[in-house]
């Protein structure tokens, strides 16, 4: 078979998909014509094709992937008359909104190291990809794999995760040795790996094959280092501690962290077996908060080193005072306090203690280590690693007095993984993978620490020398114009801990057919353990005992909003019972058939996901019942069925010319939505239904996974012998998205409507990418990259609507109607990485030394066209917050970021010695990435010329002026410094490696 028929079978197969791209929406609501009520499960269906829904509660529906065109709608339920629609216009990614009122019937109506030249573009590849190896890593000026991986295309970086063409951020995937290393319960990676541990980051935007699933965005693949055949070992320390962190410098300020790392590898007694191992200690003692741009820190200095001194009204204006002048302290007034300058008066010092400056601490441990044998024709890999960390954060403006009592914060995560690699034959091998991974983190009191009972214990407060005024009741820290500060000693009433950990196993079995089909075969199973403790008030909870002394534990942990599961209500281990910890398992297999022609490349699979959450659900989420303890009673609940699914996948490339390919693909992908969206203790699932309360982070009953349809094509061209280049386009279709919902109640339930979380949202991703890669010649390569996108949803994350459905009038359903650009979305995003390098006795002489010799530079320019956001009236403050124009039809400014890195090689002795001088946004741009919705505006938000805020500065009088200070210094302040308005400032950091 020629050439020519096969590319024109594949692509009269393929391209019908690709043509699917070319689609719209439908959405409306299926209504009862006579009442008027929404008609539970109705069909909906384009007519002449497969496209069709069924309507939820609401009786809402969506259809995506609608032809577009003149269509015929159908609308359909038992004991109703059909309803058809015709000549129905829908248009390329746009909404038509189509409503039916259905009338009643009875109307009648192997491990081999080979050192070669990377080609200049990928001539075998299906799908948009980008790798990072080892020598790349150490010449970058970022370090980290989300840091690498956000100057890939298609990537967003945004509140510490990454958005990969207009995914959510829980749904990227990571990997780290053939391991799933993605925290299942809220997106992110879960295994800390060491920067100078990595051989290579391999980047998928969500185009992979049949062979990996488990998330919808895209694949993020980290391989460690093994030991060579030589025995290497190096020792590297970074650090900005170079000087005094309140003086100023070039500009900047030294932050006070340091990184020592110690690595080595080879041969271990035989040759056959190696090991490499990576040690790392972070002594971060940040001083300066990283989100002050340097222009408004030395402000923020200025006046927080002068001294402001306001008066605290004695105890009897504070609380209310009975009619025999007994102070109740259970009361504090909510009224106004009168501030005065005076030195007689007890005062609240804003200045820092002793001219400190407040910071955090964060300390950590790492480890990565792995041991390989090979015993032909076995190969055995064995690895792990270990993290620890401890920070101690007092930022807080208004805890500057009470820095000695800073809360603690404590993480760990851990992993083993085992690979066994068999070949049967030189065409057959297969692969088996055993691994382990867990993770830990508490926050909790310095002082009392895991010791739950004694946070509202006066006696116990008291042996650390803080004085309560009784069990429950610390003494309240004084309000000046409604901004409560910390005394010194003003006690921590939360404490909450999570820890999960997983089992997995993985086998994959390859054999090659001749030099044109390789088969791969293979599954795996994760089975994890889930475990959450969360208690905000455990002061509060002493109150609730005083007054409440004979209350049973599940009354006391109802009433204090306390959530747990894997632990009991005091926060110890408990792996078994209605509370015990949850135990989700996820399987999947695959098969996978990748033909190799001469000149033609096709990937054909499909994956088979089973997720089974063990979770449970209601039988009547409308009527649910309560038992004397005001917990849900058993019988309201029924276990939620697995999800089995089946994703088939595609990809091919081929040459057009001997310097041109075309690449495309097509995909399903299945994977469940963060698992702190399906879990949630009894107590406080019982606490938020009966009590009807605006919980803007509930949980969800029921929850079917997420699912994407994919579409990735474009082209490598190689221009003259050094130069690739690489365009490409997708779009993406992303249904059952998490969001939130108020589910009424039936008449007569004892609970009012409550929140959860429900399938629903819908997102709708197109892009277009570039990228430019210049091979190294003369010392010069470079590469270039630039995305494009537009990525629209019904909401930015499960909670978007959460304020529109607690403000909506009583009985009124809030449910999103249309797309409107995520939050998230940063329609241009770019990078260009210029490195320019001297090797070996290179570049000009100076008698017999080559002076340049070694020595490189770095560059690396970022962009993005800032987040979108929506302008809401500027009289709207607190909870109110009044839309002005469409949702996120504003954007933030542009950001750029310009970084650098210079180093220098030498050799003394048997010792490689690399110096560098790393910064970071050179420039020191303030880079803006929040802004007040009320103006638009980063530096003002606009509180002070409102209304409300001219009518309390005239309310406070002769005093007015000093709020408006007060406010300036502290609401204004302390907002820019806890909201990330703005980025990283200037950071010098300087570097010494060395290389055995």
């Amino acid at each position: 078979m020629t050439k020519r028929v096969l590319v024109a079978i594949l692509l009269g197969s393929v391209l019908p998909f690709m043509a699917m791209a070319q689609t719209g929406k439908l959405s409306g609501k299926v209504l009862d014509k006579e009442t008027g009520d929404p008609l539970i499960g109705a069909n909906v269906k384009v007519d002449g094709t497969d496209r069709g829904a069924a309507t939820n509660i609401e009786g809402e529906y969506v259809i995506l992937n609608v032809p577009i065109g003149n269509l015929t709608v159908v609308a359909s339920y038992i004991g109703y008359e059909d309803v058809t629609i015709k000549n129905v216009f829908v248009r390329s990614n746009e909404t038509t909104r189509l409503d039916f009122e259905l009338t009643s019937e009875a109307f009648n109506v192997g491990e081999v190291e080979i050192v070669a030249e990377r080609p200049v573009i990928d001539k075998v590849g299906t799908n948009t990809s980008q790798v990072a190896t080892q020598e790349q890593l150490e010449k970058l000026p970022v370090r980290g794999i989300e840091g690498v991986v956000g100057t890939f295309a298609g990537v967003v970086s945004s509140g510490g995760g990454l958005n990969i063409r207009g995914a959510r951020s829980d749904q990227t995937q990571f990997i780290v040795d053939g391991i799933n290393a993605t925290d299942p319960t809220s997106g992110g990676r879960s295994v800390s790996v060491i920067n100078n541990a990595i051989a290579e980051i391999t980047y998928q935007a969500g185009g992979y094959s049949a062979e990996h699933g488990g998330k919808t965005a895209g694949l993020i693949s980290t391989t460690t280092r093994t030991g060579g055949r030589e025995l290497h070992a190096d020792f590297e320390i970074i650090t900005d501690a170079w000087g005094d962190p309140a003086k100023e410098y070039l500009g900047t300020h030294p932050y006070g962290n340091t990184q020592y790392t110690v690595t080595g590898g080879g041969p271990l007694v035989l040759d056959n077996v190696r090991f490499f191992g990576a040690i790392q200690y972070n002594d971060n003692n940040n001083p300066v908060n990283r989100s002050l741009p340097l222009t408004l820190t030395n402000d923020y200095y200025d006046r927080l080193t002068q001294t402001r001194a306001y008066q605290i009204l004695p105890d009897e204006e504070k609380y209310v005072v009975d009619e025999n002048g007994n102070i109740d302290y259970n009361q504090p007034r909510r009224g106004i306090f009168d501030p005065q300058l005076g030195p007689s008066a007890d005062i609240v010092d804003f200045s820092y203690p002793g001219g400190e400056l407040i910071g955090y601490e964060n300390n950590s441990y790492l480890f990565n280590g792995n041991v390989s044998v090979n015993l032909n024709p076995i190969n055995i890999r064995v690895g792990g690693s270990y993290a620890f960390g401890q920070s101690v954060s007092g930022s807080g403006v208004t805890s500057i007095n009470n820095q000695a009592r800073a809360g603690i914060s404590e993480s760990e995560n851990y992993s083993a993984n085992f690979k066994l690699t068999h070949l049967l034959s030189k065409n057959t091998f297969y692969e088996v993978y055993l691994g382990y991974t867990g993770d830990y983190g508490v926050g909790m009191d310095p002082d009392h620490q895991h010791n739950l009972p004694a946070y509202g214990d006066s006696i116990a407060n008291a042996q650390y020398g803080y004085t309560w005024l009784a069990d429950g009741f610390p003494v309240p820290n004084p309000t000046v114009f409604g901004v409560g500060f910390q005394l010194p000693g003003a006690p921590r009433s939360g404490y909450g801990k999570s820890k999960s950990n997983s089992v997995q196993g993985r086998i994959n079995f390859v054999h090659q057919i001749g030099t044109t089909h390789e088969i791969k075969v293979g599954g795996e199973a994760t089975g994890y353990t889930i475990r959450n403790y969360s208690a905000g008030g455990l002061i509060g909870y002493y109150r609730f005992v005083r007054s409440n002394p004979d209350a049973s534990q599940l009354q006391i942990s109802v009433n204090n909003r306390v959530n747990y599961y894997g632990y009991d209500m005091f926060g110890n281990q408990l792996d078994s019972g209605p509370d015990g910890a949850k135990n989700p398992v996820f399987a999947s297999f695959y098969a996978l058939d990748k033909i190799e022609l001469e000149d033609l490349v096709i990937n054909l699979g499909f994956r088979y996901e089973y997720i089974d959450t063990k979770s449970r659900e209601f039988r009547d989420p409308n009527n649910i019942t309560f038992d004397s303890d005001g917990l849900i009673e058993e019988s309201n609940w029924k276990d939620v069925e697995p999800s089995q699914t089946i994703s088939p996948r595609i990809s091919f490339s081929f040459p057009v010319t001997d310097q041109t390919v075309f690449y495309a693909q097509y995909g399903q992908f299945v994977a469940q939505s963060r698992l702190r969206d399906v879990y949630l203790g009894r107590a406080l699932t019982s606490t938020n239904i009966v009590g009807g309360l605006a919980i803007s982070n509930p949980v969800g009953f029921g929850l079917k996974p997420e699912r994407t349809t994919q579409y990735d094509f474009g082209f490598r061209q190689q221009i003259g012998e050094n130069l690739g280049i690489d365009i490409g386009a997708y779009y993406k279709d992303i249904k059952d998205q998490i969001q939130q919902r108020q589910i009424p109640s039936a008449p007569g339930a004892d609970h009012s409507a409550y929140f959860a979380w429900v399938n629903g949202d819908f997102t709708t991703s197109t892009g277009f990418n570039f990228r430019a890669d210049l091979r190294r010649v003369n010392r010069l390569t470079a590469n270039v990259t630039y995305t494009y996108s537009d990525s629209r949803g019904t909401g930015s994350s499960p909670s978007s609507a959460f304020r529109s459905l607690w403000l909506a009038p009583t009985g009124v359903p809030f449910l999103p109607k249309y797309t409107m650009p995520l939050t998230f979305d940063q329609n241009h995003t770019g990078s260009a990485n210029i490195d320019y390098r001297f090797g070996l006795e290179d570049g000009p002489k100076f008698g017999d030394t080559y002076i340049l010799e070694r020595l490189g530079i770095n560059l690396l320019f970022r962009f993005n066209s800032g987040s979108k956001f929506t302008r809401v009236n500027p009289e709207d403050f607190g909870n109110r917050r009044t839309p002005i124009e469409s949702l996120n039809q504003s954007s933030t400014p542009w950001v750029f970021y310009l970084d650098g890195r210079i180093d220098k090689t030498v050799t003394i002795g048997p010792l490689d010695v690399n110096f560098y001088l790393w910064v970071t946004n050179i420039l020191n741009t303030d880079n803006v990435e929040a802004v007040y919705a009320q103006t638009g505006s980063w530096t003002d938000n606009g509180y002070l010329a409102s209304e409300e805020g001219q009518q309390r500065i005239a309310n406070y009088a002769e005093y007015g002026q000093i709020f408006a200070n007060l406010y300036q210094d502290f609401y204004y302040q302390a907002n820019l410094m806890n909201a990330g308005v703005y980025g990283a400032p200037r950071q010098i950091r300087l570097g010494l490696r060395f290389n055995y």
